[in-house]
């Protein structure tokens, strides 16, 4: 049995916090890579600004703005997850960012 028939379906984590304790210090959306290999994230503030796009080769969003290294304040934010696999469409969610 492969890895990704073990694994059936990715894993969202609501929150993460870079702090330092080098605890959940980045956005990560355990399986992703393996199961949708093609997928695209999207991170936006409650303005619909966007503040993070990535992929599988991309550094995980680590709570700061990519545009300008800024770092984010506590609060929520909005994603959009397209998996680009021709059959499952993209999810919204929101997740939370502590410091």
């Amino acid at each position: 049995i492969s890895f990704i028939e073990c694994v059936k379906s990715i894993v969202i984590p609501d929150g993460f916090s870079p702090n330092g304790d080098h605890i959940n210090p980045v956005f990560d959306i355990l399986y992703l890579d393996e199961l949708y290999p093609n997928f695209k994230l999207s991170v936006y503030n409650r303005y619909g600004n966007i503040l993070y796009e990535g992929d599988k080769d991309s550094p995980k969003w680590d709570g700061t703005w990519k545009n300008n290294n800024t770092v984010l304040p506590v609060g929520v934010y909005f994603y959009i997850l397209e998996f680009n696999d021709g059959k499952t469409e993209p999810i919204q969610g929101r997740v939370y960012l502590s410091r």
